[in-house]
């Protein structure tokens, strides 16, 4: 089996989360709530990008500064993720696979 490097699982993650968030009647929650969906849909996407741009990058340097930005981005992604489903957004299996690919990335990202 091809194992796939981190813009595969950021994206399959960023496709994964709003497939979850799609089903979320907005209008029934709070500003707070809408605020916090809308944070964990942009840090899904920027994520997906730092992992491209680390796998597009021409030096190892340039590799590196993806990296750094990626990580924070995830473990805030993570954050997220873990408060959402304090409030049933997720359910304790979604996050429990949303985390293993937070961390698979994270791994790809060194």
């Amino acid at each position: 089996m091809e194992q796939q490097g981190p813009f595969a699982h950021a994206r399959a993650l960023d496709i994964q989360i709003n497939g979850v968030l799609s089903h979320i009647d907005v209008d029934v929650l709070s500003q707070q709530e809408r605020k916090a969906l809308h944070t964990m849909k942009r840090l899904a996407a920027d994520a997906r990008l730092d992992a491209r741009d680390y796998e597009y990058a021409d030096t190892r340097a340039e590799q590196l500064r993806y990296a750094a930005v990626g990580k924070k981005r995830l473990e805030q992604l993570q954050r997220t993720i873990l408060a959402a489903s304090e409030q049933n957004v997720f359910t304790a299996i979604e996050v429990a696979e949303l985390s293993v690919v937070v961390q698979q990335i994270i791994v790809g990202l060194e």
